[in-house]
């Protein structure tokens, strides 16, 4: 792999890896932010209005942000409906990863791995793995890297939380991107100052504009995961030129199902975003799901069914003697074992 790939390819993984940890695109709690701002509306009472004598009525907050947050975690919005999801799953106590594993004395002279080593492992994943864009159709999973990632025993349980990790990381870069840029933040004010209006409640409209942020925000992560579901390469971080929605058209977002011609240009495709996500899993966990993957592969081979990465043999080490009739002898020991 180190071949294959060469210095130049992984310092480039590495350099977006920490521009993605520089951002904050793995630390920041944006769903918290968002709730908390969210609850602070809540929080006011907005009193009644008169509409008669004696009679009053409720005043709604007609908040634009409510009809997109009512829409989170809908998995459709962000699939083709033309795609058809595999519906492979498996027992996963049949794995290693699942049960009570036999246990040797393990390699002898092994090296400590680096963080080039641990991003060569990651390619290897990749490069032999399928995954929803690329999927594996003759394995026990389809979406492998997904499992890898998620460790759910069906292929569309993993398929979502990894489209939900995609969402939140896209959330939060998009969050970043509009809370620098002046122009929306104003349109996002403006709409806010109407709204809260409305009602006759002006000291609601930050609280009401940050709502609005956070839902435009949204509304672009869904259209960037449908983009790179589709094929399609959203960069890292936004620009004004990148940026997809308008205000205006955040409101209609949940029925756009189209993705922009060009989307396929400069930027990270999804097998670059799971890239970064094999980047920041754990050790543990992501090489039992990959020894559970070589499991399932294995045992597709003909006579093969009942194979067991414990019981396979990993290092053997033996000692030759050889001797003859004139007083000569010779000893050699050699060991084999697998990395």
């Amino acid at each position: 792999m180190k071949d294959l790939y060469g210095g130049t390819y992984l310092n480039e993984l590495k350099r977006q890896l920490d521009s993605a940890q520089k951002e904050g695109l793995f630390t920041r709690d944006v769903t918290a932010e968002r709730l908390a701002n969210q609850s602070a509306i809540d929080s006011v009472e907005i009193p009644p209005k008169q509409i008669g004598e004696d009679e009053w009525e409720e005043v709604e907050l007609n908040n634009p942000a409510d009809a997109v947050n009512s829409t989170r975690g809908i998995l459709s919005l962000v699939i083709d409906g033309e795609q058809e999801l595999s519906l492979s799953g498996v027992n996963l106590s049949n794995y290693i990863s699942g049960r009570n594993c036999n246990r040797g004395r393990g390699l002898l002279g092994r090296e400590e791995k680096g963080a080039v080593d641990e991003l060569i492992f990651n390619e290897y994943l990749l490069k032999k793995c399928g995954c929803y864009t690329d999927p594996k159709e003759s394995g026990a999973l389809e979406y492998q890297i997904e499992y890898i990632l998620e460790g759910k025993s069906n292929d569309i349980e993993n398929l979502k939380a990894v489209v939900n990790k995609l969402l939140l990381i896209r959330e939060t870069a998009n969050v970043i991107y509009l809370f620098s840029d002046s122009a929306k933040m104003a349109e996002a004010e403006a709409l806010a100052i109407a709204v809260t209006s409305a009602v006759a409640m002006p000291e609601l409209s930050e609280l009401v504009k940050i709502s609005l942020l956070f839902a435009w925000a949204y509304a672009e992560s869904v259209y960037d995961v449908r983009s790179l579901l589709q094929g399609g390469r959203i960069p890292l971080l936004k620009t004004g030129e990148t940026w997809h929605y308008s205000l205006s058209g955040m409101l209609d977002f949940a029925s756009d199902t189209a993705v922009e011609e060009g989307t396929e240009g400069a930027g990270l495709s999804y097998g670059d975003y799971l890239r970064v996500f094999l980047a920041i899993e754990g050790e543990r966990e992501k090489t039992f799901r990959a020894m559970d993957i070589i499991e399932m592969d294995v045992r597709k081979c003909p006579g093969n069914s009942y194979f067991r990465l414990d019981t396979c043999v990993d290092y053997i080490e033996a000692t030759v003697y050889t001797g003859s009739r004139y007083g000569f002898s010779h000893e050699i020991t050699r060991s084999y074992y697998y990395y």
